[in-house]
């Protein structure tokens, strides 16, 4: 019966260490101010064909779900 109890103590604290391990990696952030983006022109080959494809540049101040739009 202490064999019992002592391991499933251990199994208990083994559980709660990984548990607040991952929440501690998800639940961290980092804050890094006057982020900008600079990107150019990409010059991709497509099906054998060569065109300069063109994307966005300069954008400032981006976050998730913005277009960089006025």
């Amino acid at each position: 019966m202490k064999k019992i109890l002592i391991l499933t103590i251990a199994a208990l604290i083994i559980m709660a260490t990984v548990g607040w391990g991952t929440w501690s990696y998800f639940a961290d952030s980092e804050f890094a101010p006057d982020n900008s983006v600079y990107m150019g022109t990409l010059d991709l080959s497509l099906n054998g064909g060569n065109a300069d494809v063109a994307i966005l540049t300069g954008l400032s101040n981006a976050a998730p779900n913005t277009s960089g739009a006025s």
